[in-house]
């Protein structure tokens, strides 16, 4: 396959895992609502700074989540971790269901779109996620074409 476009939108902010919804009695409420406005409101001036309008087809895409080191680490323990792999909680899948929520409608129409998914979570320097996507398949493991 060939890709025709790849777009890509980085916030730069300690990554959001996704929460499952809240219940006061019979009233259910969603405690993420102001986390998912600032996030979307991110991912729509990035968008309008390209003119990028929702996907409409099958969207491949790529989650890199980078979590911040503690404060509380060495030097030396910081410059070990840069780049490796973060093992602890929230889990990564927590994290692409937030991302890929607050994607609807800004980078996609629905994030039922989205086929196929690589991503990564590691330490850096400065949090941020990145997430590339496209809507012209990428070329997957076991293709022959």
């Amino acid at each position: 396959y060939i890709i025709s476009r790849i777009m890509r939108i980085e916030i730069l902010h300690d990554p959001i895992a996704w929460k499952r919804a809240g219940r006061n009695g019979r009233f259910t409420f969603d405690a993420q609502a102001e986390e998912k406005k600032s996030v979307r409101w991110k991912m729509t001036l990035q968008c309008r700074e390209c003119g990028h309008k929702p996907l409409t087809g099958p969207v491949v895409a790529n989650f890199d989540f980078g979590i911040g080191m503690p404060a509380s680490w060495s030097f030396r323990r910081k410059a070990k971790s840069l780049g490796q792999p973060v093992v602890t909680r929230p889990d990564l899948d927590n994290y692409e269901k937030f991302y890929l929520d607050c994607g609807n409608g800004i980078l996609w129409e629905d994030d039922s779109q989205v086929y196929f998914v690589t991503k990564a979570k590691k330490y850096t320097n400065m949090p941020r996620v990145v997430i590339d996507f496209s809507e012209t398949p990428l070329i997957l493991p076991g293709d022959d074409a």
